[in-house]
């Protein structure tokens, strides 16, 4: 009894075993053919069926990288980075653990950046607005000083022609 009990726990497990490395197989299958979103689920269900297994910092890796593919449609720095931590976290003796600490730095310095990038448009939004502001103010003060030219030299015309009749007169007297 205790033979047969002990031969259907070895058989559960090797079923198991295949299992397992079969959601794998399909998540990598997924992953190298460059298909992120069926990938992502795979690794998200593998991980989630099998959160013990051996290579579970494997499937968390390939993961966080499917999240940091910009052209997939799984693109998602924050669940990568979560996902990195979780994998840092709990694997600290992982052959991934370097790599995803680099990729925890490299996406910090990304955040960091699109942060800054987003202010300079922001910056640079306002300096036009109040560029092409200025340039219409201009434009404004432009238009005003022609005309008060245009009126200064029809007064100065006006001024002459009176300064010239008046000569006249007095020379006729």
């Amino acid at each position: 009894m205790r033979a047969q009990r002990a031969g259907r726990l070895g058989a559960a497990a090797i079923l198991f075993t295949a299992a397992c490395a079969s959601g794998l197989r399909e998540a990598d299958r997924s992953f190298r053919a460059g298909d992120y979103l069926q990938a992502a689920a795979a690794y998200e269900t593998y991980i989630e069926r099998h959160p013990a297994a051996r290579d579970v910092d494997a499937a968390l890796f390939r993961l966080a990288l499917a999240y940091t593919m910009p052209s997939s449609r799984v693109y998602d720095p924050a669940r990568a980075v979560a996902t990195l931590q979780k994998l840092v976290r709990g694997h600290p003796t992982s052959e991934h653990l370097a790599p995803a600490e680099v990729m925890l730095g490299m996406l910090a310095r990304l955040d960091e950046l699109e942060t800054q990038a987003a202010r300079t448009g922001e910056q640079l939004a306002a300096l036009e607005a109040s560029s092409a502001e200025a340039q219409r103010t201009s434009e404004d003060q432009i238009a005003r000083l022609r005309a008060s030219l245009a009126d200064s030299e029809v007064e100065v015309r006006r001024l002459r022609d009176e300064l010239a009749r008046l000569k006249s007169i007095d020379l006729r007297r």
